[in-house]
């Protein structure tokens, strides 16, 4: 398996590559279902909406693979994955989630 520096991070943050990115279009194969996916990459938008129809169909990839199947898109868009992920992707701290819970969001572990 192929390592990265976001191992305990979420899937989301992995996949900022889609939005650092200078290539305009993105080619997927995607064998399990037989098909090719193309998105332009032009702008904020189509990089937006490429991320979450990826987003989507990486839900369906197993955990075992999922990190080759990221760092491969790290790679095919030219995007190093930093070791620490940037602050838009970082996960919520416990003090963020206790002052969620303090508004009544309920906050389960």
């Amino acid at each position: 398996m192929v390592g990265c520096g976001f191992m305990k991070i979420p899937t989301l943050s992995k996949l900022f590559s889609l939005s650092r990115t200078n290539i305009i279009g993105l080619n997927l194969l995607l064998f399990r279902y037989n098909a090719n996916v193309t998105y332009s990459l032009t702008n904020y938008q189509q990089k937006r909406a490429a991320y979450h129809a990826i987003l989507e169909l990486i839900k369906h990839i197993n955990w075992s693979e999922l990190d080759s199947v990221l760092m491969h898109l790290s790679e095919i868009t030219n995007v190093a994955i930093p070791k620490e992920p940037p602050d838009h992707y970082k996960p919520m701290s416990w003090s963020q989630a206790q002052g969620l819970e303090k508004e009544g969001l309920e906050v389960q572990t």
